[in-house]
């Protein structure tokens, strides 16, 4: 048994070796010489500037996925909105408990802009965001119940402004 952890051992001893025989070592940088071009001044100035395209918006088509009591959350599931949205709710058909929550992100960087809210009536959570801006929106949405049952449920919408 000794034998064959020690092989083992050695074994991993030797991988972990090969694996950083690497590190540390930088490669000669191979830059181009510098190439000029040889023209004259005035032909320069008529050539146009190059500018990159504009990259063209593309709609994300979210998978809704929903929770138990769900009723509709707003803005609904693949809504293309061209104003931006300060708010997003999701409605529920049973009192909800504390500790529910709305989650809204962009590009992964959470746009919540303000604390969450659960109507008198017990029935949604709302929360403010910041969604003024050209994007794809996921929405988390996760109802607590007063049972102590929770789960979440998605869905996503989309905002196109003029620049």
């Amino acid at each position: 048994m000794r034998k064959v952890l020690a092989v083992v051992l050695l074994a991993l001893m030797i991988s972990a070796a090969l694996v950083c025989a690497g590190c540390g070592e930088k490669e000669e940088s191979k830059t181009p010489e510098k190439v000029t071009r040889e023209t004259p001044p005035e032909e320069v100035a008529d050539e146009p500037e190059e500018t990159a395209p504009a990259e063209e918006f593309v709609q994300e088509q979210f998978t809704f996925r929903s929770c138990i009591n769900f009723v509709r959350v707003e803005p609904s599931n693949n809504q293309l909105l061209t104003t931006p949205v300060e708010t997003v709710t999701a409605y529920f058909s049973h009192d909800l408990g504390g500790g529910s929550f709305i989650e809204v992100t962009r590009d992964g960087i959470t746009v919540v802009d303000g604390p969450m809210v659960i109507a008198p009536d017990l029935r949604s959570v709302s929360v403010k965001v910041k969604a003024d801006r050209t994007g794809n929106y996921k929405v988390a949405f996760t109802p607590y119940y007063p049972s102590g049952y929770y789960e979440t449920g998605k869905s996503g919408f989309s905002v196109v402004l003029d620049n």
